[in-house]
């Protein structure tokens, strides 16, 4: 299974969670050691992704670095200022002014896209997941700028990321089994 650091509230070492079979969420679990991850597109920088196990049932957890997707070496904080500038979305500027970083290097622009295109084939479930606290102007029309407005009016991509994988043990761009605990997943196909 795979959890968000930003989920964990601060907590250094993890709970079981509280669907789980045999604990209820009583146990605390166990380092486990982890593995090194890319933190950008270009495999430049390496960031660190820590594992524990439950001693009870033996499920692993790995916990999703502050500020990464599941499964992409994507930063979030990326994603979201690339659609707010392609989509139109007015964000409030810092004290430094306009100031913005250089564009993206080819390969982060097609991680980019890639990003885009997956959430554009996403948009009818999550909008499923979401109902009617979405406009009706999303459900109908599906288009990748409506939603993405729609979707900023809640609030920060970081967040919306994290409420996905703790309210509805999936992803922003895919629904990853290991969001899903072992004993909720459906048998792979062989």
């Amino acid at each position: 299974m795979q959890i968000h650091e930003e989920a964990l509230e601060g907590a250094d070492r993890p709970c079981a969670p509280l669907d789980c079979a045999r604990c209820k969420g009583t146990q605390k679990l166990h380092r486990k050691g982890g593995y090194e991850r890319n933190a950008d597109c270009t495999g430049s920088r390496k960031v660190r992704t820590r594992c524990f196990q439950c001693p009870r049932c033996g499920v692993t957890f790995g916990i999703i670095p502050r500020g990464m997707l599941p499964y992409r070496s994507l930063a979030v904080g990326t994603l979201e200022q690339w659609m707010d500038e392609s989509h139109g979305v007015a964000v409030p500027t810092t004290a430094g002014g306009d100031a913005r970083p250089p564009p993206a290097s080819e390969v982060e622009r097609g991680c980019l896209l890639r990003a885009s295109k997956k959430l554009l084939q996403r948009i009818p479930v999550l909008c499923g997941l979401w109902g009617q606290q979405l406009p009706a102007s999303v459900h109908l029309h599906g288009d990748l700028g409506s939603f993405w407005r729609a979707l900023r009016q809640w609030g920060r991509l970081g967040q919306i990321v994290v409420e996905l994988a703790v309210k509805f043990n999936t992803s922003l761009l895919a629904d990853y089994r290991s969001f899903q605990a072992h004993w909720q997943r459906e048998e792979a196909p062989a």
